[in-house]
């Protein structure tokens, strides 16, 4: 579809449930999930498509939160029952473990590329119960072994264009709200206020992000330094 809403049209066979759809950086491919996991006993697999509808193929088996790296060459996503992040060649070949993988208290998500390709920040939690309720927010070059770059359980997290920030969500008890994060001093640099799925603009200068507005939500732009906050959407 177009940005004015014209040239709809399915990529998918009728009734094949897809979510989290990530573009390749050449805008001509789709990697998304299959939630229903046919091929994982219920867990979710990685398909790829054409923006043409064809090429239409099982990428992984066994995967979620897919992210298309910038160069294209690799594509991550959460594997092993979210237990590590490991990279795939878009053709599905060429698997390799981006992290460690410990045990099933830790899970990792939401892997993010950096704008250079060589870092994954990714999200660290834990399975709750007797793994208690530590998370932070990793980082990792791709090569297997991680470690922390922001010692706070964070989600969602996005890549300033300049590489030296993050934008992430978290929830603070009563609400969830979104932040900008120094890569350096892993500190906040500013908070934006309640809101999730934070995500820069090309230029670095402003965020858009979801905000809720009471039983419904609104895409929200903000500049980075808290000024300008308005809807997108209504």
């Amino acid at each position: 579809m177009r940005f004015d809403g014209g040239d709809l049209r399915r990529l998918t066979p009728a009734g094949f449930a897809t979510a989290w759809p990530s573009w390749s950086p050449d805008g001509r491919r789709l990697v998304f999930v299959h939630p229903l996991g046919a091929h994982s006993g219920g867990e979710p697999d990685l398909y790829v498509v054409g923006d043409d509808a064809r090429g239409f193929r099982l990428l992984v088996r066994g995967g979620d939160d897919p992210a298309w790296s910038p160069g294209g060459e690799r594509i991550a996503y959460s594997a092993s029952l979210w237990t590590r992040i490991d990279t795939v060649a878009p053709n599905g070949g060429n698997v390799q473990a981006a992290t460690d993988s410990h045990d099933d208290c830790e899970l990792y998500t939401q892997p993010a590329w950096s704008p250079d390709g060589e870092r994954l920040a990714f999200t660290a939690d834990t399975a709750g119960g007797e793994c208690g309720g530590l998370g932070y927010l990793g980082v990792t070059r791709g090569q297997g072994g991680h470690g922390v770059l922001v010692p706070l359980r964070l989600k969602e997290p996005d890549w300033a264009p300049d590489g030296r920030r993050i934008a992430a969500s978290w929830y603070d008890g009563a609400a969830w709200r979104i932040g900008i994060y120094d890569v350096r001093t892993r500190r906040l640099l500013r908070g934006l206020g309640r809101g999730r799925h934070p995500r820069f603009s090309p230029d670095g200068r402003s965020v858009v992000f979801v905000r809720d507005r009471g039983p419904s939500s609104e895409l929200t732009i903000v500049n980075v330094d808290g000024s300008g906050l308005r809807p997108l959407t209504r």
